[in-house]
C-alpha cells in the first residue's frame, strides 16, 4: 500500500503487502468453524492491507479547498517558523521536519478510525496491532519515504506550521476518513511543485504524489514505472487502480471511482470491514449480508443471546458459542490470561492469546461451546497450524504454517508480505522504485 497525497493509504486492515484499505479485517470471522480465523498468507495479507490501504482514508490527497494553493504560505520548517491561523497551538521542542509528517498522518487517522469506531473495534480489526504503531510503519516504509529528498530536491515544500492543524483535522473526519482528501492543513504543510498539464510536450515527471501542484496524483502507470507524471483526478466511474486518483468523495472500487458503499449495500465476506467503510460492517445471513451500522450490530447487553451471524454484544463484551450445531451464543466478559474460555466473537482472550483446547497435549483451538483456555498464540519462527494464527506484527504462511514477523526496511524477506513496504528484493525489504528525477 502506498500512502499518496490522495489517500491516507491507510488499509484498516494489516497491516501490508499490497495495501488498499478500507478498515480491515478482525482477527475474528463471526462463525464458529475451525477456520474462523484462516492463517494463510494470503489472508493475512489481505486483511493486513485492508487496514493501510488507500481506501482507507483521506489519503495525502489534496483537499480541493487547498487547491488553488490556499493556506500554504507558512515559513517553511525552522527555529523562527511563525505558523498560520490553522495551527496558531503549534508548539514543539525542537521544529517539525518532513520525517514527522507519518507520524501525524498516523494519529490523525487512527484518531478518526478510533471516534468512528471506539478503540476496542478498532484493536479487533488490526488483529491486535496498535493503530498508530502499525501505520506509521506502513506509511515510513511506502511512498513517503522519499518525502525528505523530494523535499531536497525542491519537487516538494515543506512547511512544518500547518502540522497540528492537520492532525486535528484528520481526526475531525470519523467515519469519512476513508473516502474524504486530506484537509487543507495538511496539504499546506507539504506544497507540491509539478504542476499538471494537458499539453504532452509540456509534462512534468513525478516521484510521489504529493510532489504534484493542486489536486492531482502522481500517474506511474498500472505497472508502477518510473517516471510518473502529474494527472488530474478520476471522477465517478472513470479507471483507477487506487483511491489516491479518485476525486473527494471516491474510493477505487472494482476498477472504477465509485461512492462508498453506504447501510443496506450487500457485501461479501461476514464480519470484516474491507468493503463496507468505517461505521459498517458486513454481517448478516450467508445470501443476505449487508453493510450494517455498528451501533445495530453491537446491541447485546451481558447475559443476552446473541448470533454471530445477525446481532453481537456490546463492544465491552463477546459473543460466546454455546453449541458446535448453532451460531448463537451468549454475551459474555472477556477473560484474563491463561483463562478458561470459549470460541466467541471477537476473541473472549486478552490480546496475543486464543482460546485452546484445555487439553495441555492439544494446541488446536477449542472447539464450539465447549471450554478451552487461554494461551499464547505462536510467535514468529513457530508453527501456526493448530493456532491458525500468530502474535501481533506476525502472519501465519499457508506454504509452510510458520509464523513470520512483518519486517521494516533493509531486513531480511523472503516474500514481499513480510514487508511493512510491500516489496521484498533480493532478499531484504525495499523500499518503492525511487523515481526522483535529480535537478
Amino acid at each position: 500500500m502506498l500512502l499518496s497525497r490522495g489517500r491516507l493509504s491507510l488499509v484498516l486492515a494489516l497491516i501490508c503487502a499490497a495495501c488498499e484499505f478500507h478498515v480491515g479485517d478482525p482477527d475474528w470471522h463471526p462463525m464458529w468453524s475451525d477456520d474462523e480465523d484462516a492463517g494463510d498468507v494470503d489472508a493475512a495479507v489481505s486483511r493486513r492491507d485492508a487496514a493501510v490501504a488507500d481506501d482507507a482514508g483521506p489519503g495525502a490527497g489534496k483537499a480541493d479547498a487547498a487547491a488553488d494553493g490556499g493556506g500554504q504560505d507558512a515559513a517553511v520548517v525552522g527555529p523562527q517558523d511563525a505558523g498560520d491561523a490553522s495551527a496558531a497551538d503549534t508548539s514543539t521542542d525542537s521544529p517539525l521536519m518532513p520525517a514527522d509528517v507519518v507520524a501525524v498522518l498516523a494519529r490523525g487517522t487512527c484518531g478518526a478510525l478510533e471516534a468512528c469506531m471506539g478503540p476496542r473495534l478498532l484493536r479487533d480489526s488490526l488483529d491486535g496491532k496498535d493503530c498508530v504503531e502499525f501505520r506509521t510503519r506502513v506509511y515510513a516504509d511506502g511512498d513517503l519515504h522519499w518525502l525528505e529528498k523530494s523535499v531536497s530536491l525542491g519537487h516538494v515544500v515543506f512547511h512544518a506550521s500547518p502540522l497540528a492543524a492537520c492532525e486535528r483535522e484528520l481526526t475531525a473526519l470519523g467515519c469519512s476518513v476513508q473516502s474524504r482528501r486530506l484537509p487543507p492543513s495538511c496539504e499546506a504543510a507539504l506544497e507540491g511543485t509539478v504542476t499538471v498539464t494537458d499539453d504532452p510536450s509540456q509534462t512534468q515527471d513525478c516521484a510521489i504524489d504529493h510532489q504534484c501542484k493542486g489536486v492531482a496524483y502522481c500517474d506511474k502507470g498500472m505497472l508502477e514505472s518510473c517516471p510518473g507524471t502529474c494527472a488530474k483526478l478520476q471522477a465517478n466511474s472513470l479507471p483507477c487502480s487506487a483511491s489516491a486518483q479518485c476525486v473527494d468523495g471516491l474510493i477505487c472500487r472494482g476498477g472504477l471511482c465509485a461512492e462508498p458503499l453506504s447501510e443496506g449495500d450487500g457485501c461479501t465476506v461476514r464480519g470484516g470491514y474491507g468493503e463496507c467503510p468505517p461505521g459498517l460492517v458486513c454481517q448478516g445471513a450467508t445470501a443476505d449480508l449487508q453493510c450494517r451500522s455498528i451501533a445495530s450490530v453491537y446491541t447485546g447487553k451481558l447475559g443476552d443471546s446473541c448470533d454471530a451471524y445477525g446481532e453481537l454484544c456490546e463492544l465491552d463484551l463477546v459473543c460466546a458459542s454455546q453449541s458446535s450445531a448453532t451460531t448463537a451464543g451468549l454475551c459474555k466478559q472477556p477473560v484474563a490470561e491463561n483463562a478458561v474460555c470459549r470460541r466467541a466473537v471477537p476473541n473472549q482472550c486478552p490480546i496475543g492469546q486464543y482460546c485452546k483446547d484445555a487439553n495441555p497435549a492439544v494446541m488446536n483451538r477449542a472447539a464450539p461451546g465447549v471450554d478451552g483456555v487461554c494461551s499464547d498464540l505462536p510467535a514468529a519462527g513457530q508453527s501456526c497450524a493448530a493456532a491458525t494464527s500468530c502474535m501481533p506484527y506476525s502472519f501465519c504462511s499457508s506454504t509452510d504454517s510458520q509464523c513470520y514477523a512483518v519486517q521494516s526496511l533493509a531486513s531480511t524477506c523472503s516474500s514481499s508480505s513480510e514487508c511493512y513496504g510491500s516489496r521484498c528484493e533480493e532478499g531484504s525489504c525495499a523500499p518503492p522504485l525511487d523515481c526522483n528525477a535529480e535537478p
